[in-house]
């Protein structure tokens, strides 16, 4: 992957916490350069996790609201036919 570009950047990996097995998201950026004539890749990794979870808790809320109006509106449709 990384020998048949120069640069990778910003790729989001899920990985798995050594232990508890647990997700872990990280965005990596992979860099290729030379020192001292030698091919060297330099790798940058930013923990995601926090975001991961943000998002999904949003998603949850999001789902939970909408549901809330369709039982609103369902009930509100009800109660104007009686």
């Amino acid at each position: 992957m990384i020998a048949e570009q120069s640069d990778i950047e910003n790729i989001e990996i899920k990985l798995s916490k050594i232990g508890t097995g647990e997700p872990a998201w990280v965005s990596a950026t992979f860099k290729r350069i030379f020192y001292r004539d030698r091919e060297c890749y330099i790798m940058g990794f930013f923990d995601l996790s926090d975001i991961k979870e943000a998002q999904t808790q949003q998603e949850t809320a999001r789902l939970e609201a909408e549901k809330a109006s369709k039982i609103k509106s369902e009930f509100l449709a009800n109660m104007s036919m009686k």
